[in-house]
């Protein structure tokens, strides 16, 4: 299992998050894609499932530090 510590997102800049969101995405889609192939090797779906959960995650975190980015703007305006 892959640990995962939580980043602090908030000095990363807008654009950093969006291309970061944009590679966790594709990531986490090509790691399921991979889980669901029939001849995937038993000792790599561990190391996928754990790598997939990962990039869940941070996809998540991500997400919301883009979400709350948003809410703060619109609230300015």
């Amino acid at each position: 299992m892959i640990s995962k510590q939580k980043v602090n997102l908030s000095p990363l800049p807008t654009e950093v998050l969006i291309g970061l969101d944009i590679i966790y995405g594709g990531a986490v889609v090509e790691y399921e894609k991979e889980l669901a192939r029939p001849q995937v090797s038993p000792h790599l779906v561990g190391l996928y499932k754990g790598v997939l959960e990962y990039y869940q995650d941070m996809l998540t975190d991500i997400q919301e530090e883009l979400a709350i980015r948003r809410f703060n703007t619109a609230r300015r305006l």
